[in-house]
């Protein structure tokens, strides 16, 4: 196929650098324009603490404001989402309607804030120690009688954004 309609054309080596230019420079571009929009978003340092987490519901008619220092983790659950924090000492579970998806994108900004699982997102400042088991590694958080699990595809970026805390 590739010889009957493209062979018989003569290619000098400026055409061929030319084509394959054509087709590198825009996925380059786009990646150079989502790197110069993640740095337009300053992420959130220790400093911030106590900044509030805003997590909106997928049609933006509900809203939950946690304190990013109280939040422990969130957790999938089928449309839903489970907000678990701390308020006045006791866990609280709170359902959003909203995807572990958009919630990601959303707090992009909070480097302390990682997906750990296909079903969970973890603040690593409330971690209290990581086990190893058959499966790969868990997250216990103290109050929480739940391990939270981390899976193969995310232990290396959790393992990185718990060893800089």
């Amino acid at each position: 196929f590739y010889i009957r309609f493209v062979g018989g054309i003569p290619m000098s080596l400026a055409l061929a650098v030319r084509i394959g230019l054509i087709c590198l420079v825009p996925p380059l571009v786009i990646r150079i324009h989502l790197h110069i929009l993640a740095l337009k978003k300053p992420p959130i340092r220790e400093s911030d603490e106590d900044l509030p987490i805003e997590i909106r519901s997928t049609a933006g008619t509900d809203a939950l404001q946690v304190p990013s220092s109280d939040l422990l983790y969130m957790k999938s659950a089928d449309n839903y989402v489970e907000v678990i924090s701390r308020q006045n000492g006791d866990v609280k579970s709170e359902l959003i309607r909203t995807t572990l998806n958009k919630i990601c994108a959303d707090l992009s900004r909070f480097d302390m804030i990682v997906r750990c699982h296909r079903a969970f997102i973890v603040n690593t400042r409330n971690v209290n120690r990581i086990t190893k088991t058959a499966g790969g590694y868990q997250l216990i958080i103290e109050g929480v009688s739940e391990p939270i699990p981390v899976s193969r595809a995310y232990q290396i970026k959790v393992k990185d954004v718990l060893g800089k805390r």
